[in-house]
């Protein structure tokens, strides 16, 4: 049973430790991206997607930073994801229809 449980708070402090690792990639990843600086920004915000990937706001601050390069096929393949996850949320959905038009 200790095993158990001792795992069970090692799995806990891992997925911390990855969302604190997801939160410190975007935010550098929307620095980067205010600053016009989109590769970069796409290197960080591809980041915080690998330690956290149902988070949908990262999803579409990728999506949206391949929009701003102008690759839209990339950029709506993460509209999609973050659109499975959350299919009602509207800033995911206009930036998907930006993408397409």
């Amino acid at each position: 049973m200790i095993l158990v449980f001792s795992i069970s708070c090692r799995n806990a402090q891992l997925r911390e430790d990855d969302e604190r690792l997801a939160i410190l990639y975007h935010n550098a990843g929307v620095k980067f991206f205010s600053d016009a600086k989109y590769e970069n920004a796409i290197k960080n915000f591809e980041s915080a997607v690998k330690f956290d990937k149902v988070n949908i706001y990262y999803l579409n601050d990728l999506a949206l930073t391949y929009s701003m390069l102008g690759k839209y096929d990339k950029a709506i393949k993460y509209y999609k994801k973050a659109l499975s996850i959350k299919p009602e949320a509207p800033e995911v959905r206009n930036g998907m229809a930006s993408a397409l038009a």
